[in-house]
């Protein structure tokens, strides 16, 4: 399937440490609105090839659509449990048991699900319309009205592949999809970090570079590293931290190791930077503010906190002498204060 293809390899960040969803959640939505109810096998073959456990998540859940209020339902690993996620870092809001509860829509009684879907078996003097009639009417909490009745009828039907609904058997299992479309503008807007890495005020130009922009995180100078590998991504409730690690190669100053990790909120807003650069340190040219410059030999370590008093961030330069620099950005990538500590 083309767009299962398409779906999966959007997951596949393992080189660039993606950690925002909410672009893939936006291909998600359009894929289910597109698809109907053909999108649960296209969400079969996305499943069978996407290993979340390798996005840092601690298991390998199942995605299985997009929801109305535009988060994402799973399913855990062990088919216990289906969890309702955020789109921005797929981070589980709330778990409910996946198994099913008995309840009467009208004159029915439906298996409920925690996912959405519920089960109908048929029973004597049943007929698709009055099903579905009960099933919208439990829905919407109103009556429907004849045009809502022959849609979702229509998508009853192909969800159970019945070619003709006057030869419905007694005992026969009918499943009642979730539903609905998804309005994709009602997903939150994609949430870039705080500072935007594609101006040249924040990722460095010309060799020059900020505490934020040092070469080792996404979004700066990639021309100066090699080797970048994403070590480990580990998703809390409210923040993922992702580490690297990576050579500098490029500079032909000086070319050490790094490790870097940071802490996004989740909106993908950078809450937390460290980078430390092995050997003699990093020897770079740093922006001091206001159009100055200066050299910095044998950087060791800059680390980095969002300051929500202030909206800019606040970092330290320690180097290989014991000598340590305050830096601090402002949210467009701008040096404003650069001092000796």
């Amino acid at each position: 399937m083309e767009k299962a293809d398409y779906i999966a390899k959007q997951f596949d960040n393992a080189e660039s440490g993606k950690t925002n969803y909410l672009d893939t959640v936006k291909i998600m939505t359009e894929a289910q609105n597109d698809s109907g109810f053909k999108f649960d096998s296209i969400m079969k073959q996305v499943n069978s090839s996407v290993d979340m456990k390798s996005q840092g998540f601690s298991e390998d859940f199942e995605l299985l659509r997009v929801m109305g209020n535009g988060n994402v339902l799973t399913r855990s690993e062990d088919g216990k449990y289906v969890q309702e996620r955020d789109p921005v870092h797929l981070q589980v809001l709330n778990s409910k048991d996946a198994l099913g509860a008995s309840e009467k829509w009208g004159k029915r009684d439906f298996d409920v699900r925690s996912d959405g879907t519920a089960e109908y078996e048929i029973k004597k003097g049943d007929n698709l319309w009055g099903i579905t009639k009960d099933t919208l009417q439990e829905r919407l909490g109103r009556k429907p009205t004849q045009t809502e009745i022959s849609e979702s009828y229509k998508q009853i039907a192909e969800a159970n592949n019945i070619e003709d609904a006057n030869k419905l058997k007694i005992g026969q299992k009918l499943l009642i999809p979730q539903g609905g479309k998804v309005d994709v503008e009602k997903l939150p807007d994609t949430q870039k970090p705080t500072i935007d890495f594609s101006s040249d005020t924040a990722k460095g130009v010309d060799g020059t570079f900020n505490a934020m922009s040092t070469p080792g995180f996404n979004g700066t100078d990639e021309s100066w590293i090699s080797n970048k590998k994403v070590d480990s991504q580990i998703h809390g409730n409210e923040t993922v931290r992702t580490s690297y690690s990576g050579d500098i190669d490029g500079s032909g100053w000086n070319n050490p190791k790094f490790t870097a990790s940071e802490t996004t909120d989740s909106f993908g807003r950078i809450k937390e930077r460290n980078i430390s650069y092995d050997g003699s340190g990093l020897n770079l040219t740093v922006d001091t503010g206001f159009g100055q410059t200066q050299d910095l030999e044998g950087i060791k370590n800059i680390a980095t906190v969002f300051n929500p008093i202030t909206g800019n961030y606040d970092s330290r330069i320690s180097l290989n002498s014991g000598a340590k620099y305050n830096s601090v950005t402002d949210a467009n990538g701008k040096v404003i204060r650069f001092s000796l500590m």
